[in-house]
């Protein structure tokens, strides 16, 4: 793939992951944790689903997974993008590194690598667009085995064979595990810490699904949290962690819309 430097573009493409999460969120509740859900401007940017993983006893080797393209959503608006995806962080939380599925009316399902955002960083990969409903993502973020602080970033089309792929380096521990599904514009009405109006058409019309979920050195999935408003109490969605404490191996994540 090919890495490219994006100048900023707070609300043409906003990139994924624009907060700050808790010191350590491998303990305590995240909710609402970070900025402010009203990010100016009448935008707002929320994160109505995630799951942290404890803290790695070592820098991570291997996060792979593999998520789902969902249907359409109903409605959307220009400037609403949805971003489905896994990552890691270091013990700072200064960056993540994530390969993710994006939404937006006007491009459709893309995926792209990210070294993202809250310290500064915005690098990417170029998108691999045209992706179909109900189609295989594999995702990954694995450790160079020769060069220290470096990892390859990838989302691949099963239907293609295309690929996403950037490589991060100078990237420190990565130590905190994370899957998350985050929106912009699809809450309005939005102060500090939560949304009084969320436009539920605006999300996907079938499930959010991540599975084959498997990390190395193993983590320990966190209960469900959200930021601003959540999938379940806001639009009826059910959600469901299927984890090696409940019987399952490998894990996955399900969340699926009201029927």
């Amino acid at each position: 793939g090919t890495n490219r430097t994006l100048e900023p573009c707070k609300f043409a493409m906003p990139p994924p992951y624009t907060y700050h999460v808790l010191p350590d969120a491998s303990t305590g509740d995240q909710s609402a944790a970070g900025s402010s859900c009203d990010i100016g401007g009448g935008q707002a940017s929320s994160g109505p689903l995630a799951s942290y993983g404890s803290t790695l006893s070592s820098t991570l080797q291997s996060f792979t997974a593999n998520v789902y393209v969902p249907e359409d959503p109903i409605a959307a608006a220009g400037n609403s993008w949805l971003y489905w995806w896994i990552g890691s962080l270091p013990k700072d939380y200064s960056h993540v590194l994530q390969p993710v599925l994006g939404y937006n009316k006007a491009i459709g399902w893309e995926i792209s690598s990210w070294d993202c955002c809250p310290g500064g960083n915005m690098i990417r990969s170029e998108a691999v667009k045209g992706l179909r409903p109900h189609e295989k993502i594999p995702m990954s973020i694995v450790a160079d085995p020769w060069v220290r602080d470096q990892y390859k970033v990838e989302a691949c089309s099963s239907s293609t064979g295309a690929c996403s792929t950037l490589t991060a380096t100078n990237t420190g521990d990565q130590l905190v595990p994370l899957i998350q599904f985050e929106t912009y514009n699809v809450a309005n009405q939005c102060g500090s810490s939560s949304c009084s109006s969320v436009r539920c058409n605006f999300l996907p019309t079938s499930a959010l699904a991540i599975d084959n979920i498997q990390v190395s050195p193993p983590t320990t999935w966190q209960p469900i949290s959200t930021r601003c408003w959540s999938l379940a109490n806001s639009c009826g969605w059910r959600v469901d962690m299927y984890t090696k404490d409940k019987g399952y191996q490998p894990e996955a994540l399900w969340a699926s819309p009201p029927r």
